[in-house]
C-alpha cells in the first residue's frame, strides 16, 4: 500500500466536477480523498469507556449530527478494572466538560475559558 506521513495527508474532497451535483448531495472516485488504513494501536490507554448517564454522550453527539460541525469536550470520571480484558482497564465517563469553542465542519477555535479554574480543581 501507499504510505504516507499524517502530518503530509491530504483528505479534502476535490470539488469542481460535473459529473454529479457537488458534495454532500454526489460524489465520486475522482473527487473522493483516497482510503486511509490505520494501523491497530500496540498500547490502549483503555480497554473499554463506559458513561454513567447515556445523556451525555448522547448530548455531545447531538451537537455534531445536527450542525454537522466538529466538537470538543473533555472526560471526566474515574479508572476502574475491566472484568473482561486480561489486565483490562475501564473508563468510567461522569462528565463532559464542552469548553468554549467556535467550530464548523473541518476546523476547531477553542477560545478563552472563564471557567478553566474552576472545572480544574
Amino acid at each position: 500500500g501507499k504510505f504516507i506521513a499524517l502530518e503530509n495527508l491530504d483528505c479534502k474532497i476535490k470539488s469542481g466536477c460535473k459529473d454529479h451535483p457537488p458534495w454532500p448531495k454526489g460524489i465520486c472516485s475522482k473527487c473522493q480523498p483516497s482510503a486511509i488504513t490505520l494501523n491497530r494501536q500496540s498500547y490502549r490507554h483503555v480497554d473499554n469507556v463506559m458513561f454513567e448517564n447515556p445523556n451525555l454522550v448522547e448530548r455531545f453527539l447531538n451537537y455534531w449530527r445536527v450542525t454537522g460541525h466538529q466538537r470538543l469536550g473533555f472526560l471526566y470520571g474515574r479508572y476502574e478494572p475491566h472484568l473482561d480484558v486480561p489486565l483490562g482497564i475501564k473508563a468510567a465517563v461522569t462528565a463532559v466538560y464542552e469548553p468554549p469553542q467556535e467550530s464548523s465542519r473541518d476546523h476547531l477555535k477553542l477560545l478563552p475559558d472563564p471557567k478553566k479554574e474552576l472545572v480544574d480543581e
